[in-house]
């Protein structure tokens, strides 16, 4: 029994961050299969353009578009281009993040490490989030919000980035609250927690042969994701 009809998502307009690369792009490319319009944003414009130029070539609907997800004018940019684009936006998946103080133990971690990851992780989600849920409301039809957080997120984890856990462990708490604000106007809000996945944010420690062990010794599935 198929229960793909439950998750039609044909001809939806659908705005994924941090598009270029990782997760990003395996959801850009996943959801553009399932007849979706996606828009693909992230800063890295020769990347998203490559990855555009792919899947129209296989004759999918999508449109690359270079925003700075910590500049709120950016954020508002990429909806008006959506917008012009495809239609009004159905979902935004909040997919841009990253990781600054990479290696850093608390009591090193600059000002300027941990400002960044509040800017990016949880800030520039939050401009993004605020952006789709006024333009949802103003016309009365809803939508759906995807916010990625981590499993780095729920719990302190030694050795993890100080700054990524806290953010990623804000952006579920503001999930909650933007659900519990706009669920019963017909905005759905959820929050992803990924786990281990090989990618060029993750890549310093995946690569680390005693941490992937660690790692994969506490998977159910014995190993990190793919």
């Amino acid at each position: 029994m198929s229960y793909d009809p439950i998750f039609d998502i044909s001809n939806k307009t659908i705005i994924v961050t941090g598009a270029s690369s990782g997760l990003g792009s395996t959801f850009a490319k996943f959801l553009s299969e399932r007849s979706a319009n996606v828009v693909l944003a992230a800063r890295r414009i020769e990347k998203l353009e490559k990855l555009s130029s792919d899947l129209s070539e296989k004759g999918l609907q999508t449109i690359a578009v270079a925003c700075d997800v910590t500049n709120s004018s950016d954020v508002a940019n990429m909806f008006n281009i959506a917008e012009e684009k495809f239609g009004r936006v159905d979902v935004l998946v909040n997919n841009a993040g990253q990781i600054t103080e990479s290696g850093a133990v608390p009591e090193k971690i600059t000002d300027e490490m941990f400002e960044q990851s509040v800017q990016v992780n949880l800030l520039g989600l939050w401009y993004c989030c605020r952006e789709a849920g006024q333009r949802m409301l103003s016309d009365g039809l809803g939508g759906s919000i995807i916010n990625l957080s981590s499993v780095a997120g729920l719990n302190g984890m030694r050795g993890m980035p100080a700054a990524y856990q806290a953010t990623k462990g804000a952006v579920a708490t503001l999930t909650k609250s933007l659900a519990a604000n706009w669920g019963d106007r017909g905005i759905r809000v959820n929050a992803i927690a990924p786990g281990w996945f090989p990618s060029q944010m993750t890549m310093a420690w995946v690569r680390k042969s005693v941490f992937k062990e660690h790692i994969s010794s506490s998977s159910p599935m014995g190993r990190i994701g793919k």
